[in-house]
């Protein structure tokens, strides 16, 4: 009953922060059109450090193989792809209907055990559990926004996109933090994040490449939102890869889902606006959302194997990290 309790618990903590590194994504594209890069690659640089400082201090070192390696650098492209795809999605429509397209990665990841990984059936009565959980945050954070719905196809698609990669990015972790440990991952992954986001920025989002010194104006001119964001996205990320490891990939899609709901509470706070609907909705999706961890399962042997078995390259030597 404990680790129950310590699952949900932890679960709402890591909803609460990404909640509000998306309300910070939320509140600076109403000033400014930026660039992920300009926040995703400053919050790797501190993830990288505080895990570097973790991994020296702890007494239990590792070994990584190449195809350890080979796993990191899918886990730091596919982070930096998600990343901007989120955020260019979010920022092309209404932030509460981007949330609510977000979500799909729950039934995503459901699906993806049920027919591809062959590892269990499709549970309808706790997908029923999840429209009714997402219908409940769509009207919650509409009536917190209270802004025109605004749609768009290819935001919808990024945001779609996005969801893939980090469901690809959750079940990998998954399979290597048992043998190289949580800060190694961690350490090693920002690094190939910040170097291939640098390259991609340059690519796609050129534009938006800004010199030092703009880089400085923008986040001393938006001092408030960007601190909220790299503090809740790195304390975000440095929980979320323990809890992966701990409790598996689909706790952990099931826990972050109520995100969106901590979004319209968020919202609803810092506007200075009591919304009724806001107020008794937000609880009982909370409900739902601990409803929905506590029947998570964890498969983790399984799926490492059927994972495992793709990107197997059989090399036989080690290097010590």
């Amino acid at each position: 009953m404990n680790q129950i309790f310590i699952k949900c618990f932890l679960g709402q903590i890591m909803s609460l922060l990404l909640s509000t590194a998306v309300v910070s994504t939320h509140y600076l594209k109403s000033k400014i059109e930026i660039s992920p890069f300009a926040l995703l690659g400053l919050a790797y640089i501190v993830i990288h450090i505080f895990s570097q400082i973790i991994y020296y201090l702890s007494k239990t070192k590792y070994k990584i193989n190449n195809k350890n390696i080979l796993y990191i650098i899918v886990i730091g492209m596919t982070d930096f792809i998600g990343g901007f795809c989120l955020i260019k999605g979010l920022m092309k429509m209404s932030s509460y209907l981007g949330i609510l397209i977000a979500q799909m990665v729950y039934p995503m990841s459901v699906f993806t055990d049920a027919f591809i990984l062959k590892q269990s059936k499709v549970d309808f009565k706790m997908l029923s559990i999840f429209m009714a959980f997402v219908s409940v945050c769509f009207v919650v954070n509409y009536k917190a926004d209270e802004s025109d719905l605004k749609f768009d196809f290819i935001g919808m698609c990024l945001v779609l996109l996005s969801d893939i990669l980090y469901m690809a990015n959750g079940t990998i972790q998954s399979l290597i933090i048992p043998s190289i440990g949580v800060y190694n991952v961690l350490r090693y992954f920002t690094i190939v994040s910040f170097i291939f986001g640098a390259v991609m920025t340059k690519i796609l989002d050129k534009e938006m490449i800004w010199n030092l010194k703009e880089l400085g104006n923008f986040y001393v001119s938006n001092f408030n939102n960007v601190f909220s964001y790299i503090f809740a996205f790195c304390s975000y990320y440095l929980m979320a890869s323990e809890y992966i490891g701990k409790y598996g990939i689909f706790a952990f899609n099931a826990s972050i889902m109520s995100y969106s709901i901590y979004f319209g509470i968020l919202t609803m706070i810092i506007d200075l606006k009591i919304r009724y609907v806001v107020a008794i909705g937000g609880p009982l999706c909370i409900i739902i959302n601990v409803i929905l961890v506590m029947k998570s399962k964890d498969p983790r042997k399984e799926v490492s194997k059927k994972v495992g078995d793709i990107f197997d390259k059989k090399i036989n030597f080690n290097c010590d990290v």
